[in-house]
Parts: structure tokens; sequence; C-alpha cells
């Protein structure tokens, strides 16, 4: 996985924890919205001062929030695919829960 899409996975997670607006978000930041909506989506290249200033919104060190090994661990290993999936899921609306997982049972039921 690569660390733009691990960094866009993490922002937008800590946007949400934070009961932030992606547009509160670029505020605080001193970003623009459409680079913190380009980052959630998992495109575009975020620079080190994009990264910086995450951070510092977020209260943290730009170290801290490209600290992945975790992250790794879990999304490439899936040492503990049961436990992974529900960490996936668990902050989603119980509705978006229900998708995710009719999705999984639907793949599922064409591998068998």
């Amino acid at each position: 996985m690569d660390i733009n899409r691990l960094l866009g996975l993490r922002v937008k997670k800590i946007r949400k924890e934070l009961g932030l607006s992606q547009e509160q978000l670029a505020e605080k930041a001193d970003m623009n919205v459409a680079n913190i909506r380009q980052i959630e989506a998992l495109k575009g290249n975020p620079t080190m001062e994009s990264v910086a200033k995450l951070a510092r919104a977020f209260e943290t060190r730009p170290i801290d929030l490209l600290d992945f090994d975790r992250e790794y661990r879990r999304l490439e290993i899936f040492e503990e695919p049961e436990q992974t999936l529900h960490d996936l899921i668990a902050p989603l609306k119980p509705h978006e829960q229900a998708e995710i997982i009719s999705l999984v049972a639907m793949v599922v039921s064409t591998m068998r």
C-alpha cells in the first residue's frame, strides 16, 4: 500500500475523530479544501508542507502523522482478518457497516 493512500486514510480518520468537516480542517490547516478532498480521496501527491500543516492542525508532529508501521501490518499482512475487518468498519454508521458486510458476503459467495 502506498504512502499517499495511508496518509489519506489517516487524515480522514483523524478528522472524523475530531469531529471536523473538510472545510474546518482546511481552515485550521491553512490549506485549500480541494487539497484536503484530494488527500482524503487518495489522489494527488501531498507535499511535506501539506503534511506539516495537517500535523499542526491535528496538534501532532509530522513524524507521528507519517508513522504507518501499524497500518502496514494491519492492512497488508492480515494476521487477524476478522479483527482487521472489524477495525475498518467500526467507525462507519450501522447502515454503512451493513452495506460492507453485504458486499463481503457477495464476494465470498462468488468464491465458493
